[in-house]
């Protein structure tokens, strides 16, 4: 691999494939949705963030933030995680899956951490109320790999950087799930190429549900600008297939420890948590 991430294999401990580290950056750059216009670094509180904005933990330079900004998608993959609001953890995190009929397993061997569809949860509302109350509490989430460009980016440590082409991943939930899943198949049928043969500008769409209020992700692939593989980024594709059966492996990991007796462990700091539904 190309240096993306450096994980133990024998290692029990996977809060550096779900968190980000505070005291360092990752390996692997890691984005995320940006809402405020203020960042904390070392302790205070910066001001002039744009907002709203995509985020980047970069393993060298901290928080970075662009409002302008460019993916070149390598690898997408879907997710299923529970977190337990009491302990402030995740107590469940099933395996990447490509498609909702293929199986996934999670930490205690179940299937994509009791997670169906809408239709299928409310068939079970009053056929099986304990299945009903597992599937709900089950979060669906997409998980995009590859590069990112950012124009004009601003680190809250104040440093001048640049992010060209930097390897990254991003965990994108409920309402950031379904857009990109069309858009992607679409690039490959309308225009016949790949998402890493273009960049995608990200945009911003204020959504209201009650009293929250959050931003959902628009695309715009730049076609008429096709980005070819060099050997450099080639190798990605092989990066990111491998890291992708790592963090599988890592699940089949935990779920044969929880299943000897004892107490389970989630390894989770929850502090360290990544969540782009957090309402503002």
């Amino acid at each position: 691999m190309n240096g993306l991430i450096k994980i133990d294999e024998n290692t029990t401990d996977f809060s550096m494939l779900y968190t980000v580290p505070m005291d360092s950056g990752p390996n692997l750059a890691r984005a995320r949705i940006n809402k405020d216009n203020t960042a904390e670094h070392n302790g205070d509180m910066v001001e002039g963030i744009p907002a709203p904005s995509i985020g980047l933990n970069h393993p060298d330079y901290g928080d970075v933030f662009a409002k302008d900004t460019y993916f070149r998608i390598f690898a997408e993959t879907m997710q299923t995680s529970v977190y337990d609001p009491d302990s402030q953890k995740f107590s469940n995190i099933s395996q990447h899956f490509m498609s909702f009929k293929n199986k996934a397993l999670d930490w205690f061997g179940g299937d994509k951490c009791g997670w169906v569809s809408n239709a299928e949860r409310e068939k079970l509302r009053a056929s099986d109320p304990i299945a009903y109350a597992t599937a709900s509490k089950a979060k669906l989430s997409r998980n995009l790999f590859g590069l990112i460009r950012m124009d004009n980016p601003i680190a809250a440590s104040g440093e001048k950087v640049e992010i060209d082409e930097v390897p990254f991943r991003i965990k994108l939930g409920p309402s950031n799930f379904f857009e990109i899943g069309k858009l992607l198949p679409s690039i490959k049928k309308q225009y016949q190429m790949e998402p890493f043969n273009c960049d995608i500008k990200i945009g911003y769409e204020l959504k209201k549900a009650g009293s929250n209020k959050y931003f959902v992700l628009k695309y715009t692939p730049m076609v008429n600008e096709r980005r070819a593989l060099t050997e450099v980024t080639r190798g990605y594709l092989q990066d990111f297939a491998d890291l992708i059966t790592m963090e599988n492996e890592q699940v089949v990991s935990k779920m044969r420890e929880n299943m000897v007796p004892g107490e389970v462990k989630t390894d989770l700091d929850p502090d360290k948590i990544i969540d782009d539904e957090i309402p503002f």
